[in-house]
C-alpha cells in the first residue's frame, strides 16, 4: 500500500518511476479483485508534470522452463534481473526495495551489478521475524550495511547500528500520510451488491450468501485487511453472532482474505451469522475509501500480535474518511497519535477484544445508535485532518532520493567543517539511541561526561562500539566515585541499558553465531512429546543480571515523568538479557528456577534429562520429578522457545 503511494506521489511531482514487482504471482489467498476500471490506475500518468509510473511485472513460473531441484519459483533472480535490465534500459538513478524478501535481497543484486545505490525499507515481519531466522539474518544484515540508505522508525535505530549499518544511513523521519483527496468522507459508498455481482467470478468459494443485495440502510458492522486469530477476526463473529441473537438487525460485511478464510467462513456458518453476512475480495488501494464509506463502523481488533512493531496503517484510514473506529486497546498503545483521542468521543475502544461481552457491548451502542457512530466518524474526521499530510510524506521520499542522487561533496574545508560538526553531533545522538534513560538522568552532567570521554581520541566512526567504550568510561567513572549521580537508581538504570549495549557490541554479530547448531523442532510445534529427545540451547549472547530494583516497572515511571524521584523503593530483580539474530536483545524478569534451568540449556542435555535432573535438585531423590514439576518446567521452555531465547537442536 505505501509502495503504491510513494510511487504514485513522485509521480505525480514529475518524476519516472518504474516499478519491478512479482505481484501478479501473489497466491489467490492474497489476491485482491482488479477490474477494467482499475488498470490505468496502476500505471497513474501526469500530463502538467510529465510524471510517471511504468509497471513491469515477471514472468509466471512454468516449470518446464523454470524448474529445477529442488524447485521453488526464482524470485530473486527473476526481480534482480528484471530490474537490472530496467534499470540500464532507462538509465535509472536509485532502486529503492520495500521488504526484505525477496525486494531487498533482488535490489541489492540489481546494485551490484548497476553499480545504482540502494535504498532498504523494513516492515515489522522483516525485523522481527524473518531476521529472527538464522539461516536468513547473515544475508539481510549484509545487504543494510550495503545499502545507501536504510528506512525505518526512530525507536528502531539503535537496532540497525547494532546491525553495522552506519548512524548516517538511518532515515527514520519518513512520517507516513494518506492521499485525503481520496481517504476523506466525501468518498461515495461502495455499492456493495453491484460488484460482488461483478465479482462473482473472481470468488474463490461460491456461496449463495453473495446472491442476496445488501440493504445499507441497516446499521454495517465492517471489517477489512488479513484474517486471523491474532486480527480479532474471530472475536469479532462471536460478540456479532451473540447480537444476532438477541434479535439486533444488521449487516456485517468483511473485506478480508488469508490463509484462514477457509476457517472464517466455516465460523460464520457455524454461529449462524451467514444471513447477515457479505464477503468481499481484497480490492486496489483507491477503492478501499468505498468500502469504509459503506459502513457504518469499522472495527481493527488486533491483540495479541506476535510482531511487537507491526504498526497497521487501517486506523487512520477509517478515521480519514470520517466512520466510527472500534479499535483494540493494543493498537490504542501502539500508535502515538491515538494517544489523543478519547474513547467514546472520536472513537469506540475495547480493551480486549477476547472478552466477548465487552466487545459485543460497543458493538451493540452502534447497532443500537448509529446516529451516536455519525458523530464519532465526524470527531475523529478533525483528528485526521490534524494528521495526514501526504504532500510531506512524498517530500521526505523525495528528498532522501535527491539526496541519494546528489554527488560527493569536493573535500573543502567549510565542508569538512560541516563534517566534523555533524560527526560529534552524531555521536551524542548514538549515546542518547543506546543509552536513553542514562541520558535522561544525567541530564546537562551528560555534555560534560561525553567531552570528558572524547578527550581521550576514542574513535567514533562505529557508533556501537564507540557507545560500548563510553559505557566503559561511565563505569569507571562510576566505581572511582569521580561521577556522583542524584538518583539513587541511577546505577541500576545504567547496568540495564549498558547489560544491553555489551550483548550487541560483543563481535558486532559477525564473529560468532547466536546459536552453534541447528533448530529440529522447526515445523513441529511445541508438544512435550516432541522436545522430550530434543537439546535446548540458549543463544550464544546470554546473560543474567540482578538489579536493586524492579528495573522494568522503575524504566516505565522514568519514561512519562517530568520531574524524577530522587529515591525508588527497593526490590531486588533478576534479569534476562538474551540477543537474538535479528539484534533484537529480549529482556525477562526471572526467578532462581529458570536461571538454574538455563544454564542445563547448553545443547549437550536433552529435556528428559534436564527434567530429571531438576527433579532430583529439588527433593525427589532418583525420581524423575512430579508430573506438576514437569508441567512447570516444560512450560518454562517453551516461553524461552517463543521468544527466542533458545531452540532444540
Amino acid at each position: 500500500m505505501q509502495n503504491y503511494w510513494v510511487a504514485y506521489g513522485l509521480a505525480e511531482r514529475g518524476h519516472e518511476v518504474y516499478l519491478v514487482t512479482n505481484a501478479n504471482e501473489v497466491e489467490p489467498a492474497y489476491r485482491m479483485y482488479v477490474e477494467d476500471d482499475d488498470k490505468t490506475n496502476f500505471e497513474p500518468k501526469f500530463k502538467e508534470t510529465g510524471g510517471f509510473v511504468r509497471l513491469r511485472n515477471s514472468e509466471g513460473f512454468e516449470r518446464r522452463r523454470m524448474g529445477h531441484i529442488p524447485c521453488t519459483n526464482p524470485f530473486v533472480t527473476k526481480l534482480a534481473s528484471i530490474a537490472t535490465e530496467t534499470v540500464k534500459q532507462y538509465n535509472c538513478e536509485i532502486i529503492y526495495s520495500y521488504y526484505f524478501e525477496p525486494y531487498a535481497m533482488a535490489g541489492y543484486l540489481a546494485s551490484c551489478w548497476t553499480g545504482r545505490p540502494l535504498i532498504v525499507q523494513h516492515a515489522g515481519s522483516d525485523l522481527d521475524r524473518l531476521m529472527k531466522v538464522p539461516d536468513l539474518s547473515t544475508a539481510y544484515r549484509e545487504v543494510l550495511k550495503a545499502a545507501r540508505f536504510v528506512v525505518t522508525r526512530r525507536n528502531l535505530r539503535s537496532r540497525f547500528m547494532a546491525l553495522g549499518v552506519e548512524q548516517e544511513k538511518i532515515r527514520s523521519d519518513m512520517s507516513f500520510g494518506l492521499p485525503t483527496n481520496l481517504f476523506n468522507p466525501n468518498s461515495p459508498p461502495m455499492d456493495v451488491s453491484g460488484f460482488l455481482e461483478r465479482a462473482a467470478s473472481h470468488i474463490q468459494e461460491k456461496l449463495d450468501w453473495h446472491s442476496r443485495p445488501i440493504d445499507l440502510s441497516k446499521p454495517t458492522i465492517g471489517i477489512y485487511g488479513k484474517v486471523g486469530l491474532f486480527k480479532g477476526s474471530y472475536d469479532l463473529v462471536h460478540a456479532l453472532a451473540k447480537l444476532s441473537g438477541e434479535g439486533l438487525d444488521f449487516n456485517f460485511l468483511a473485506m478480508t482474505q488469508g490463509l484462514q478464510s477457509e476457517q472464517f467462513r466455516n465460523i460464520i456458518r457455524s454461529v449462524g451469522l451467514e444471513d447477515r453476512t457479505w464477503l468481499l475480495p481484497f480490492v486496489p488501494h483507491w477503492k478501499v475509501p468505498g468500502f469504509i464509506r459503506a459502513c457504518t463502523a469499522v472495527c481493527f481488533l488486533e491483540r495479541d500480535f506476535p510482531i511487537a512493531i507491526h504498526g497497521p496503517t487501517v486506523p487512520r484510514e477509517v478515521m480519514a474518511c470520517g466512520k466510527c473506529l472500534i479499535l483494540s486497546g493494543e493498537i490504542v498503545r501502539k500508535q502515538p497519535y491515538l494517544r489523543r483521542q478519547a474513547g467514546g468521543e472520536n472513537l469506540l475502544v475495547v480493551e480486549d477484544p477476547k472478552d466477548h461481552e465487552e466487545l459485543a457491548r460497543v458493538l451493540r451502542s452502534v447497532i443500537l445508535n448509529p446516529e451516536a457512530a455519525v458523530r464519532i466518524g465526524n470527531e475523529a474526521h478533525q483528528v485526521s485532518a490534524s494528521i495526514e499530510r501526504f504532500t510531506d510524506f512524498i517530500g521526505g521520499y523525495e528528498r532522501m532520493f535527491s539526496e541519494c542522487c546528489a554527488e560527493q561533496d569536493d573535500g573543502s574545508p567549510a565542508m569538512q567543517s560541516q563534517r566534523y560538526a555533524s560527526h560529534n553531533n552524531s555521536l551524542t545522538d548514538a549515546i542518547n539511541d543506546f543509552l536513553p534513560y542514562t541520558s535522561k538522568l544525567l541530564s546537562d552532567e551528560l555534555t560534560e561526561v561525553v567531552s570528558l570521554f572524547n578527550s581521550r581520541g576514542t574513535d567514533g566512526s562505529d557508533k556501537l562500539h564507540y557507545v560500548h567504550s563510553f559505557c566503559d568510561f561511565l563505569s569507571e567513572l562510576l566505581n572511582r566515585a569521580q561521577l556522583k549521580p542524584k538518583y539513587t537508581y541511577f546505577a541500576d538504570v545504567f547496568n540495564y541499558e549498558s547489560a544491553e549495549v555489551s550483548l550487541l557490541a560483543g563481535n558486532n554479530g559477525a564473529q560468532s553465531p547466536v546459536f552453534s547448531g541447528v533448530n529440529k523442532l522447526n515445523g513441529h510445534g511445541f508438544r512435550a512429546s516432541v522436545i522430550a529427545g530434543l537439546r535446548p540451547l540458549k543463544t550464544n549472547y546470554c546473560v543474567v543480571e540482578t538489579f536493586d530494583h524492579d528495573i522494568q516497572n522503575l524504566l516505565d515511571m522514568l519514561s512519562g515523568a517530568e520531574d524524577l524521584p530522587d529515591t525508588v523503593e527497593r526490590k531486588p530483580t533478576s534479569m534476562l538479557f538474551a540477543r537474538l539474530p535479528n539484534m533484537k536483545v529480549v529482556k525477562l524478569k526471572i526467578n532462581q528456577a529458570t536461571k538454574s534451568l538455563l544454564e542445563l540449556c547448553d545443547g549437550a542435555n536433552t529435556t528428559e534429562s534436564i527434567m530429571h535432573s531438576l527433579g532430583r535438585s529439588q527433593g525427589e531423590g532418583e525420581a524423575k520429578g512430579t508430573n506438576k514439576q514437569r508441567e512447570v518446567i516444560a512450560a518454562a521452555l517453551g516461553q524461552l522457545y517463543d521468544k527466542g531465547v533458545l531452540i532444540f537442536c
